[in-house]
């Protein structure tokens, strides 16, 4: 196989599963892991309560694409979910959602304590109205990344939203 190392991670090979309903739980990211992946994401955890989405996926007859956009498991649900999801080893990335860095960062600590590799800062999906508007501002950005590495010590990513217009 080949291994890599990812912001300090070792990986037993480049395949990262992205967030998404596949990796909707403990049992999903566990099956990921086993199936060969060299690191899964989680579905965007989020800290406030949102409507389920369904369907979840929506079909156009040449692929599909995900519309479901967030996890319906609240952050301490995520104590279990970690525990499954690492039972076989395997490197999991947490993502985050979250309307200001003091939650981001109370967020990240919680899923670090809970097993998490590292902290993926979501903010690609949106969330009601206030992530698309984070993410096109750098500053904010800046003040919840630092939030977030601050608080923990795993590496910390941020999955810029196509609405970015200045990454400088």
């Amino acid at each position: 196989m080949l291994s890599t190392n990812f912001l300090g991670m070792k990986l037993k090979n480049p395949v990262i599963v992205a967030a998404g309903p596949w990796n909707r739980d403990g049992a999903s990211l566990r099956e990921s892991i086993a199936f060969g992946a060299g690191a899964v994401v989680t579905e965007s955890i989020v800290s406030d309560t949102l409507l389920d989405v369904r369907p979840r996926i929506a079909y156009d007859g040449i692929g599909a694409q995900n519309i479901r956009l967030y996890s319906d498991i609240q952050i301490e649900g995520w104590e279990r979910e970690m525990s499954i999801a690492k039972s076989n080893g395997g490197v999991v990335i947490a993502s985050l959602s979250a309307h200001t860095p003091s939650e981001l960062a109370y967020m990240a600590s919680k899923m670090e304590k809970f097993g998490a590799d590292a902290i993926e800062l979501s903010v690609s999906n949106p969330m009601k109205e206030s992530l698309e508007v984070v993410a096109s501002h750098p500053e904010t950005m800046y003040e919840m990344t630092k939030a977030v590495v601050s608080s923990v010590k795993v590496p910390v990513i941020v999955k810029l939203s196509q609405n970015t217009t200045n990454i400088s």
